[in-house]
């Protein structure tokens, strides 16, 4: 329990950090253009209100008192007061009405799609619903709801297709076949611009929508410190020492809060053997352990730029027997071997990776063995590994 209770301590400490001040702007009522220093916090959902620095001076926005704010990377965000539909989209709380159930809210739209005509998304973090607008004009929500035609069956009101052939068609894209999400949405929209200024729009995607996923090898030493205790044989020793480890990992980092957190999984080997005689060249302990350790975590970028990264990460590790050189032993007149089961542990770690080079440090957390009532026993370890990125995909 107490390394569960690390683990997750670890993984929340990045949550609590303080957002940073991103350089942007905001629209005023009178569009006037104003630089000013954003609290980005990369909302899961829309926010309401948001606060900015300008000229030294903390201050908060709502939609009614701006019309726009956006980031240097290209993030934007419009002001909007109307009507949304609150209609959820969880099976088990869909409506049998087929009409939106409109609500008045006062809220900033993302923008997704920013040219002639544009496409806005927003979540509440229980329905997500879609906008658009032409030419700078009036925005309006795209009709999608999902309801209870009867006790056993759903229907869907995609009254946005009607729209989208009414306000935003060009050339003979089939609009049956656009859904109401986000990748059909941008592509339908991306392509209408494209049509209607003769193939020069192009849209920019901004940084934070990035998916990129690395390839890497490792290697490096490993301190190893085990502790096994024969109770039948009264025997016990600890075995202490370093053997040489090597690897490969991937890991996938998340398209969001600048790609600061990633899913990572490795494939690490190591071998360790020691033997210990005590009594006499008869009668001592021994320990071998062959091994490839799977760790799969999560790992946060206090800092991930195109040249620095420093990290730190926290992982649950299942281990692979190779063959059967897993074992504790007994040497006496006859050698009584115990073999070690698969055992799983968690670690912490930190590193730092300089382009496609890195040095890491891992502390795998004490985790005991035991076989039945005569054996017993534990093993920790550091490491420290050297690490080279191969491949980057990025989409």
């Amino acid at each position: 329990m107490n390394k569960i209770t690390l683990l997750l301590s670890l993984i929340s400490l990045p949550l609590l950090a303080q957002t940073k001040l991103e350089k942007g702007y905001i629209i005023d009522l009178n569009n006037q253009t104003i630089p000013v220093e954003i609290y980005y916090q990369d909302w899961a959902k829309n926010p309401n209100e948001i606060e900015a620095k300008i000229n030294g001076e903390l201050k908060k926005y709502t939609p009614k008192t701006i019309k726009e704010f956006g980031l240097e990377n290209g993030i934007n965000y419009v002001s909007y007061n109307g009507k949304i539909d609150n209609s959820s989209q969880f099976y088990n709380r869909i409506s049998e009405t087929k009409q939106p159930e409109w609500v008045e809210t006062s809220t900033f739209l993302k923008t997704t799609v920013n040219g002639p005509s544009k496409l806005y998304v927003h979540d509440n973090n229980t329905t997500i619903t879609y906008f658009f607008s032409k030419e700078d004009g009036e925005i309006k929500p795209l009709i999608y709801k999902i309801y209870k035609e009867t006790q056993t069956t759903t229907s869907k009101n995609e009254q946005f297709k009607n729209q989208l052939r009414s306000n935003v068609y060009c050339g003979d894209v089939n609009v049956n076949k656009v859904n109401y999400t986000k990748n059909s949405l941008e592509k339908y929209f991306i392509d209408y611009n494209s049509c209607i200024t003769n193939g020069a729009f192009k849209h920019n995607k901004d940084v934070s929508t990035k998916n990129i996923i690395e390839f890497g090898v490792q290697a490096g030493i490993r301190s190893e410190k085990n502790y096994v205790h024969y109770t039948s044989y009264d025997v016990e020793n600890k075995f202490n020492g370093t053997s040489p480890t090597f690897g490969v990992n991937a890991e996938y980092q998340l398209p969001f809060l600048k790609n600061k957190y990633a899913i990572a999984l490795e494939a690490n080997y190591f071998h360790f053997k020691r033997q210990d005689v005590q009594a006499s060249p008869r009668f001592g302990l021994a320990i071998e352990r062959k091994i490839i350790e799977i760790p799969i975590g999560i790992k946060y970028y206090i800092k991930n730029d195109n040249e620095h990264k420093v990290f730190l990460d926290a992982f649950y590790n299942a281990k692979i027997n190779l063959s059967d050189a897993n074992y504790t032993e007994v040497v006496y007149s006859e050698s009584a071997k115990t073999e070690i089961a698969n055992m799983s542990s968690f670690s912490i770690g930190a590193g730092y990776q300089w382009k496609n080079l890195g040095l890491k440090a891992r502390y795998n957390l004490k985790s005991s063995f035991d076989v039945g009532t005569y054996m017993s026993g534990d093993t920790s370890s550091f490491s420290l590994n050297l690490f080279y990125k191969f491949a980057r995909i990025e989409f």
